[in-house]
C-alpha cells in the first residue's frame, strides 16, 4: 500500500492539492511539523502520503485557532494525544482571543470619541448662542475633588490630574480623559452662589469593568450654551439661567459642563478650550 503510486504526491502536488505553498510545505518539514513520508534514495525527491493530507488540514485548523507552530508540533508528535493538556491549551486561546476582542472594543470607542468630538467642534453655534439639543443617556465615573471650582479656576487643572489618577486606579483608558467635564448640582444653581466640586468623564458601560463606580447622566432635552474661555464658564451660566427664567423653563437636573474638542485645542502652544454649558430643562405651561 505504502508504495502505492497513486498515493505518492511530490512536494508541488501537495502543496496545490491543499492550496498551500511550496515554501510553507518546506517549513513545515523543516520544524518536523510535517515530514514527506517517502524519500527518492536516488534522486532524493521526497514524496507524501495522500493521507497526510488530513494531518495538514489539523495544521491549518489548529493555527486558525490562534495556535503556534512549536504548540501544533508539541500536540502531533506527542505519543499519545494529552485531551485534558490541548483543552487547557485552546481555553487559554479563547481567553486571549477574548480579552484581544475587548481591547480592538476599547479602540474603536477611541476612534468614535475622537469623530464625535470632531463633529460637535464642526457645528459648533457662535459662542454665547444659547441653543436647545438632545442628549442620550450616558454613564460617568465621576471625582469630587471637595473645592469649589468656580471660586478658584486654577483647581480645576489640579482636579483634573487627580482624576486622571482616579481613573488609574480602575485601569479605565487613558482616551476617556479626552472630554472632561464637571456638573454643579441642581441645588448649586443658585444666583451668585454656584457650587461645582465634581469633575468627570464619560465611559461606556459596555467596555467598563463592573468594579467601576458609575453615575447615570440622563438623556433629555437640554438648553445649551458655548465658551471658549473656561475664565467665562460662570458668567455663562448665569446667562444660560436668567434666559430659562425668562423663558418659563423648569430646570429638572444638574449642570454639565463638557470640554467639547480638546484634540483640537492645541493652537499656537496655547490652549484653546471649547465649553458647552447645558442643564436639562422642561417647559412651564401656566394655566
Amino acid at each position: 500500500m505504502s508504495d502505492n503510486p497513486q498515493r505518492k504526491l511530490s512536494i508541488g502536488q501537495m502543496a496545490k492539492l491543499n492550496n498551500i505553498s511550496v515554501q510553507t510545505l518546506r517549513y513545515y518539514e523543516k520544524l518536523g511539523l510535517l515530514v514527506p513520508k517517502w524519500v527518492d534514495e536516488n534522486t532524493n525527491y521526497r514524496y507524501y502520503d495522500l493521507e497526510q493530507s488530513s494531518t495538514l488540514d489539523i495544521i491549518k485548523y489548529l493555527k486558525k485557532s490562534d495556535l503556534t507552530l512549536q504548540e501544533i508540533h508539541d500536540i502531533l508528535s506527542a505519543k499519545e494525544v494529552d485531551i485534558k493538556q490541548v483543552n487547557q491549551l485552546l481555553e487559554k486561546k479563547a481567553r486571549q482571543i477574548e480579552l484581544g476582542i475587548h481591547e480592538l472594543n476599547f479602540k474603536k470607542v477611541a476612534i468614535q470619541t475622537i469623530i464625535d468630538s470632531l463633529e460637535a467642534y464642526r457645528l459648533l453655534p457662535e459662542m454665547g448662542t444659547i441653543v436647545l439639543e438632545h442628549f442620550p443617556k450616558r454613564y460617568a465615573f465621576i471625582y469630587c475633588g471637595k473645592e469649589n471650582y468656580y471660586q478658584n479656576p486654577p483647581l480645576y487643572e489640579q482636579g483634573l490630574m487627580k482624576l486622571k489618577a482616579a481613573m488609574a486606579k480602575y485601569d479605565l483608558p487613558h482616551f476617556y480623559s479626552l472630554n472632561p467635564a464637571s456638573v454643579t448640582r441642581k441645588q448649586y444653581l443658585q444666583p451668585n452662589s454656584l457650587y461645582c466640586d465634581e469633575l468627570f468623564i464619560y465611559v461606556d458601560k459596555l467596555y467598563t469593568n463592573n468594579n467601576v463606580p458609575l453615575t447615570e447622566i440622563s438623556g433629555g432635552t437640554y438648553l445649551c450654551i458655548y465658551c471658549n474661555d473656561i475664565l467665562c464658564e460662570e458668567k455663562y451660566t448665569y446667562q444660560l439661567l436668567d434666559h430659562i427664567q425668562e423663558n418659563n423653563y423648569e430646570i429638572i437636573g444638574d449642570c454639565i459642563s463638557e470640554s467639547i474638542n480638546d484634540i483640537m485645542s492645541i493652537r499656537d502652544s496655547r490652549k484653546n478650550l471649547i465649553i458647552r454649558i447645558k442643564i436639562p430643562v422642561r417647559f412651564q405651561h401656566f394655566s
